[in-house]
């Protein structure tokens, strides 16, 4: 008898206590690349050496069910229901539990959700393309997406900030469980505010991806990015728009207002891209108030 693979596996255990999203689940596994799909095999095992996979379900488990909370308050109050750190940390950040949860449960849906694939897949023919001296990343998460543009040695240096002590532990962990040994390129992991970081033009392209919409202020956030720019540099910044989660606080309410606040921030928009589930249009989204990820690359304004 063959061996269950640990995506069949996983499958089938969130499927028992998921019954509703047999659909979804298998809609997406059919528009897998053979390398992604490699790539969520080989990320399950990481995952598996760290946890077992009854906490790595729990957590896609809890994280589906929580986002299907605050979506249900969303409709219901046409808000989110936190609207501060203080909020979001109480209920997730300060709570080891949870926060272990929540973010096996990130991981996961990478690959489970049609549009956080997609997103990913928008970053990764960006990253293809893109070369400098300085790499910045606001807010690496686990560390995914920056292990991603560091294996393309297109930069010279690679900084990853984030003002939490675990995010830069588990940023640090990933990069040491995947990074080839013998790389040239230097990288730099910081905990500190973004903000603070520095003052002076120093990076060609800034990451900065579900972020933005966990903190209050995002437009002082993309101020303090066009300090750290150099003049020709780009920036890639994600906005979820009406996109109900526990850990999001600010919300942006269209592309109009994500425009304003980018313009605002002296930026204009190079290249943009709206990531949108189950083929609406962004009409649809916007009447319905459906969530829509504006995948966005910004440069200084002229």
């Amino acid at each position: 008898m063959k061996e269950q693979s640990l995506i069949d596996l996983l499958i089938n255990n969130v499927l028992h206590q998921l019954p509703g999203q047999v659909f979804s689940i298998k809609k997406v596994m059919g528009e897998w690349t053979e390398e992604e799909k490699i790539r969520f095999e080989m990320e399950l095992q990481y995952l598996i050496d760290k946890y077992s996979m009854e906490e790595v379900v729990d957590g896609y488990v809890f994280y589906t069910n929580s986002v299907m909370e605050e979506t249900k308050y969303f409709k219901e109050h046409n808000d989110y229901r936190c609207h501060s750190f203080a909020d979001v940390d109480t209920y997730i950040y300060a709570d080891e539990e949870r926060m272990k949860l929540y973010m096996l449960g990130l991981s996961v849906a990478e690959f489970l959700w049609m549009t956080v694939l997609k997103i990913h897949r928008f970053f990764e023919k960006l990253i293809c393309h893109i070369s400098g001296k300085h790499y910045l990343e606001i807010g690496p998460g686990h560390g995914k997406y920056f292990l991603e543009a560091y294996n393309q040695q297109k930069f010279l240096e690679y900084d990853a900030v984030d003002v939490s002590e675990t995010a830069i532990a588990m940023t640090r962990d990933y990069l040491q469980y995947y990074m080839v040994k013998e790389s040239m390129r230097k990288y730099h992991l910081i905990c500190q505010d973004a903000t603070l970081l520095c003052d002076e033009e120093k990076y060609d392209f800034i990451v900065i991806q579900e972020v933005l919409e966990h903190i209050e202020d995002p437009i002082s956030m993309l101020k303090s990015i066009y300090r750290m720019l150099t003049s020709e540099g780009r920036v890639y910044a994600l906005f979820p728009i009406n996109a109900p989660s526990p850990a999001h606080i600010f919300l942006f309410h269209s592309i109009d207002h994500v425009k304003d606040i980018v313009s605002e921030a002296g930026f204009e928009i190079v290249e943009e891209e709206y990531i949108i589930a189950n083929g609406r249009t962004i009409e649809q989204a916007m009447i319905k108030k459906l969530p829509i990820d504006a995948c966005l690359i910004l440069r200084k304004c002229k």
